[in-house]
């Protein structure tokens, strides 16, 4: 389960009030206080939207500081659910100041967020298991087991899962 606690916490070390960051993320006052309160789960839309406005990455977000350490044992991986999407992300680089992160994406059947996301870097997914749609820049590439993607992520994308089987995905990311 994702704490919004992490938000609250980034967005008063960078001195920024919800409404700086509701006009840097595009994202509501009070979707983002809620979100801070944890009174609501926010999409992976949303999230992305925050870290755009926050300038930081998906896993400085979603992940803890693993301190010095450049070791993130498969036991201590933090793995978030988004209710809305019924998606799992299962985060697989610690926390640190690299320009590189890799995450795990379990998408359930049917599954899909229906927003578009733009974020800085560039992106690069294989499918581990089972079938999944990417939509790029309004364009759908369906990728089957052990086919791969890159792209700009500051062209707008989303996934989805268009099978009736789960599909997982590892996804490397850079944050420039």
């Amino acid at each position: 389960m994702f704490d919004g606690g992490k938000i609250r916490e980034l967005r008063m070390k960078r001195g920024y009030s919800l409404k700086t960051l509701a006009e840097k993320s595009n994202v509501s006052i009070s979707i983002i206080s809620k979100i801070e309160r944890n009174n609501v789960d926010p999409s992976v839309t949303i999230l992305y939207r925050i870290c755009n406005g926050l300038d930081v990455s998906i896993t400085e977000l979603l992940g803890e500081d693993s301190g010095s350490s450049n070791i993130l044992r498969k036991e201590d991986r933090n793995v978030v659910v988004f209710p809305q999407s019924n998606s799992k992300y299962e985060l697989l680089t610690p926390v640190y100041n690299g320009d590189l992160e890799m995450i795990k994406i379990y998408l359930e059947a049917g599954q899909s967020d229906k927003n578009l996301v733009s974020h800085s870097g560039e992106e690069c997914g294989v499918v581990l298991e089972g079938s999944m749609t990417v939509i790029l820049d309004n364009k759908e590439h369906i990728l089957n087991e052990g086919d791969s993607i890159c792209f700009n992520s500051g062209i707008p994308h989303r996934f989805f899962n268009h099978t009736n089987k789960q599909s997982i995905s590892i996804w490397a990311m850079n944050k420039k």
